[in-house]
């Protein structure tokens, strides 16, 4: 009797969801082969991820991924998919951070595009997965699985990004494209072609779009977070043609309609900095004041 008990033991020890003990995401289904991976409010990772199982082997991705957000993401897809991970989509990279998006395992091919490959490869500290580097874009098939499409957008969010979309079942990963009743943080975008992108992104069929933090939403988050980004931008430019200077916008800046939108005070006057930043070189001569 003692000897089944142990063998009890072991096995259900063997057994256990391993993902338990993951401090960072909750898992969410989407569909039969897509979940989210939905950041833990206060846990070890800053923004969302995804997986995807194809036959007998789970793509993955995301953006910001420490060491510690690897570990547990690889955790939660032990436990949900039983199958390894071997891929992952890296969807943009923040120039200047060598603490995150390095810490890949040897047998995980990183896919990321040229673009954002420029951006991780300025880094003193390298991935040591292999790479997989793509221009505008690539399709991942297999039999078991409907088609995993990835687009490179070019320069929106970061230098470079990419959403992951599967087009029959209308769900998309867009990462930190969109925040969702948010400033988010504008400190490395490319102001008019972020809007260009989301524009992109409201003409496609979807359904189910996973942002960069948050559960995921659908077109009525996207377009809200469009028209304040519209706002933003066209309040800006106002005060550039209006030869205000860059101090006094990193002083005054304000957007009353969205002061209740999360990152509001923290973000939202360095944002309006960077963006007169990018902006002002659309004038000539004198009309914005350094």
């Amino acid at each position: 009797m003692k000897r089944i008990i142990l063998s009890l033991c072991a096995f259900l020890l063997a057994t256990a969801p391993v993902a338990a003990a993951q401090e960072s995401y909750t898992i969410q289904q989407l569909s039969e082969n897509f979940y989210a991976a939905l950041a833990k409010p206060g846990g070890r990772s800053s923004t969302n991820a995804f997986f995807f199982v194809s036959g007998n082997q789970v793509i993955a991705g995301g953006a910001h991924m420490s060491k510690e957000a690897i570990e547990d993401l690889w955790s939660a897809i032990a436990a949900t998919a039983h199958k390894p991970v071997s891929y992952f989509v890296l969807t943009h990279h923040h120039s200047g951070f060598s603490h995150i998006d390095t810490a890949f395992p040897a047998d995980v091919t990183l896919i990321l595009s040229g673009e954002t490959w420029k951006n991780l490869d300025k880094e003193v500290r390298k991935p040591d997965a292999p790479l997989l580097l793509f221009s505008d874009g690539l399709t991942l098939r297999s039999p078991q699985a409907p088609p995993l499409v990835l687009s490179s957008i070019g320069a929106a969010h970061t230098a470079g990004d990419t959403i992951v979309v599967i087009p029959g079942e209308k769900i998309a990963y867009v990462g930190d494209l969109l925040y969702v009743k948010s400033v988010g943080y504008m400190g490395d975008g490319h102001m008019r072609p972020w809007l260009q992108s989301l524009d992109f992104l409201s003409e496609l069929d979807l359904k189910q779009i996973i942002p960069g933090y948050g559960p995921p939403v659908g077109r009525e988050e996207l377009n809200e977070f469009r028209h304040y980004f519209r706002d933003f931008l066209s309040e800006v430019l106002s005060r550039i043609e209006a030869r205000e200077s860059v101090t006094s916008i990193k002083k005054n800046f304000t957007l009353p309609k969205y002061q209740e939108w999360s990152g509001y005070n923290q973000f939202l006057r360095d944002n309006a900095e960077h963006a007169w930043h990018d902006l002002k070189n659309d004038f000539s001569g004198d009309e914005a004041k350094n």
